[in-house]
């Protein structure tokens, strides 16, 4: 569970306006799976999708290795 301690920081990471509608659920071959409540937030994680890579790094253990969000 510490593995994973971005989920309990997701509103850190995303901000509080898009973890109120978004959540992490699973880590599937690099790529974070994100649930979100409707296609238009799907829309606007892929807009984000960079800048989110970049500050989940600082919440991941160093072994893993993240390169999409979903």
């Amino acid at each position: 569970l510490a593995r994973y301690r971005f989920v309990t920081s997701w509103p850190q990471i995303v901000g509080e306006e898009v973890a109120r509608r978004t959540r992490p659920e699973s880590l599937r071959n690099g790529a974070l799976v994100v649930r979100v409540s409707n296609s238009v937030w799907a829309q606007e994680l892929s807009f984000r999708k960079e800048a989110i890579l970049r500050r989940l790094q600082r919440f991941i253990d160093s072994d893993e290795v993240v390169r999409d969000v979903q």
